[in-house]
């Protein structure tokens, strides 16, 4: 699948142009993953059926019961 060339759609450029937006001016995004936040490598292992092997101390209890690991609801398997 091919994405669509946004510089040159022409309802976004209409919509810039009434937002008095430059067509020569385009933002920047910048992304930065937080230590907080589960990483790419977790993510996959997750969506593999892996799992992730922490420990207790990494884990949190929110405050409607469930579990918390960087900043994720997660469950909890003890083997």
């Amino acid at each position: 699948m091919k994405l669509p060339d946004f510089y040159k759609s022409a309802p976004l450029n209409d919509l810039r142009e009434r937002m008095g937006i430059p067509k020569n001016v385009f933002g920047t995004l910048n992304v930065a993953i937080s230590a907080a936040r589960l990483t790419p490598d977790e993510l996959n292992r997750l969506y593999e059926g892996d799992g992730l092997e922490v420990g207790f101390d990494e884990v949190n209890v929110h405050a409607d019961g469930t579990l918390i690991y960087k900043n994720a609801r997660v469950l909890l398997y003890i083997s």
